[in-house]
């Protein structure tokens, strides 16, 4: 049985919030979840996506993404691997 992705997402209860293809050149999907379905860290830049995220109850930190961003570093890259609470 074959299922896409999205769908064993969808089907899981994992709600996918969209983003556009400037957010996604920009690295703004750059995040890593630090306390399972409750808090994460990722670039301060942005901001639509960290609203999104604490409309929906997570507790998101921000940090200066323009020098890292520079070597195609991020939040998630710096910190694998990481235990996830």
């Amino acid at each position: 049985r074959h299922v896409m992705f999205l769908d064993y997402l969808a089907g899981l209860g994992i709600e996918m919030i969209p983003i556009t293809d400037q957010e996604r050149l920009d690295g703004h999907l750059n995040v890593v979840v630090t306390r399972r379905g409750k808090t994460a860290v990722g670039f301060a830049e942005a901001t639509r996506l960290m609203d999104e995220l604490r409309r929906r109850g997570w507790q998101v930190d921000g940090f200066p993404s323009e020098t890292l961003f520079l070597g195609n570093g991020g939040a998630h890259c710096m910190t694998c691997p990481i235990l996830v609470e």
